[in-house]
């Protein structure tokens, strides 16, 4: 005959808040069975009882925690499971149980007879553990490095969607890469060891230079130099950063186009002892060349590559599949709005942001539909997007708010420029600002999901910006599956501050070479970056092919 079981929970807790289960009777009259179930018929009142008895009736604890229940039992076999798998984890070593919290909610451990009834033994609830908590260890790599390929023959004496999303870190060619020379002696360094120089052109694409004449390259020490009569510009250097003094004798102080510089300390009149040349408008751009050239490194594994999360967007990748149109709604800060992008500036190449060039290589690639919108407003944060999200304005001042016309497939989320640098909030308001969001936008948008750009590098030698990524590291520790992963299937994270950071790093630290204000936006080589990295997160490493 078969054992039964009956949990007998030794206490009762009266006023504590929690719904807990009342004590079971030593013996279970006829009928009165778990989950809804009968008794067998040949089951009879006076058969020996299963029992379990333990320690602990209730307890509290954030996820990630975990406690020890002890059990005492008699009668029969017993197994100890979790009614709740999303929420607890259970693991018994004899009559030791491991109880680990998973996520929030309400989770009971069970015990179970041979025949899987169920009785609830203890009752458990789940806060919780929003601080985010970087990684300890780097990410483990989830797709091999691809293979060596050529990618020459690409257009790029205009703007080309594709050209630009190829990434940096495929292919044999470098297209259109860009490079500011600081003063008439400077030299600068490419990505990449050049084997040949295709062209060397302004930033408007528009004049070519001449190897020699304008510029010369050295192959060994990978150095790309201005002649003595060159033609290519060369930015003054007291205009790029300048004392107090110069700033006020050049007139830029009034105009607005300086920015206070690291170290620099206030004077009495509030003016700063240190500047930085800072501007919105095409002059640094206009001061810039685009590099185009061959190599033979093997491009791959000269970068630590973003994370892909392609099985994140199963709903995207399924309209697509199916050549269903799609909707793309877009908030965040100034990166996002495309500042700096030689289209919103209205100049050659007229380059699109990094949000309307994944619009448009989705349109491309799967010959559908894409409707994007862009509600992006410079100078806020993800704590003012909480506040307008997805159809109110928020309530610090922001250029042309307009509600939410479209219902999103695909939500993208680029906030943390303006939060920790410019109004201070930690990685954790941060990233709490961040879940908000996401919470509201899966309130209002039931099959969205949602892509989180980590943000760019401002100008280390700016006075608020530093080279640092505990943003993203925050955002990883929260929403990716090594951390609370809160949100399956819904949302994650592109790595663009760390693919960025690279990006400025082999260019020999040297931010004016992919900036377009020389402060915190990217120029079209920075922008291209970003819209990469999220392809490459959205669609996987081939995502260009």
């Amino acid at each position: 005959m078969k054992k039964l079981i009956s949990v007998l929970l030794t206490a009762c807790l009266a006023g504590s808040g929690f719904a807990l289960w009342g004590c079971a009777p030593a013996i279970r009259q006829k009928g009165a069975w778990p989950l809804g179930s009968s008794a067998p018929e040949s089951v009879t009142q006076t058969q020996e009882l299963t029992r379990a008895y333990f320690d602990t009736l209730h307890k509290e604890i954030k996820a990630d925690e975990s406690f020890t229940l002890t059990a005492k039992t008699s009668g029969g076999a017993v197994t100890f499971i979790s009614r709740d798998p999303a929420v607890l984890s259970v693991v018994a070593d004899g009559n030791e149980i491991t109880v680990t919290g998973l996520k929030a909610g309400d989770g009971y451990v069970m015990a179970t007879d041979e025949d899987n009834r169920q009785y609830n033994a203890c009752y458990v609830r789940v806060t919780a553990n929003n601080k985010p908590v970087p990684p300890v260890d780097p990410d483990p790599p989830v797709d091999p490095d691809p293979p060596k390929e050529e990618n020459g023959g690409m257009p790029y004496g205009a703007y080309n969607v594709n050209t630009y999303t190829y990434p940096y870190w495929r292919g044999n060619t470098v297209y259109n890469e860009t490079v500011l020379f600081v003063g008439n002696d400077d030299s600068a360094p490419l990505l990449y060891n050049a084997t040949r120089i295709l062209k060397v052109t302004s930033y408007d694409l528009k004049t070519t230079y001449a190897e020699g004449t304008d510029y010369t390259y050295d192959a060994v020490n990978n150095r790309l130099r201005r002649t003595a009569n060159s033609r290519i510009p060369a930015w003054e250097p007291t205009r790029w950063k300048m004392t107090n003094a110069q700033a006020n004798q050049n007139g830029l102080l009034a105009q607005n186009k300086v920015f206070a510089a690291k170290g620099a300390t206030p004077l009495a009149n509030n003016q700063w002892s240190d500047y930085i040349y800072f501007d919105e408008s095409t002059m640094i751009s206009s001061q810039q060349v685009a590099v185009t050239y061959e190599h033979n490194a093997d491009a791959a594994k000269a970068w630590d590559l973003a994370t892909t999360h392609a099985d994140q967007f199963p709903k995207l990748h399924n309209k697509l599949a199916n050549k269903q149109n799609i909707s793309i709604l877009f908030y965040g800060d100034s990166v996002v709005y495309g500042a700096n992008a030689s289209k919103t500036l209205g100049m050659a190449p007229q380059a699109e942001s990094y949000t309307d060039m994944i619009a448009s290589f989705i349109r491309g690639k799967y010959n559908v539909q894409v409707t994007a919108q862009n509600l992006a407003s410079g100078g806020t944060t993800a704590a003012d997007g909480v506040q307008y999200f997805p159809n109110q304005a928020p309530t610090v001042a922001i250029t042309n708010p307009k509600p939410c016309t479209i219902t999103p497939d695909l939500l993208i989320l680029g906030y943390g420029l303006n939060d920790q640098n410019i109004l201070s909030y930690t990685p954790e308001q941060y990233v709490n600002n961040i879940d908000t969001l996401v919470h509201k936008a899966r309130q209002n948008f039931k099959d969205v999901e949602i892509l989180i750009v980590s943000p760019t590098l401002g100008n280390p030698e700016s006075y608020t910006y530093t080279d640092n990524d505990t943003q993203e590291q925050a955002l990883k520790a929260y929403f990716l599956p090594n951390g609370n992963h809160k949100y399956p299937q819904i949302a994650t994270v592109a790595e663009v501050t760390k693919m960025h950071r690279q990006l400025y790093r082999k260019k020999g630290n040297r931010y004016g070479d992919i900036t377009g204000n020389n402060v915190n936006h990217p120029n079209d080589a920075g922008m291209r970056l970003i819209a990469q990295t999220c392809l490459h997160t959205l669609f996987g490493a081939d995502y260009f092919k």
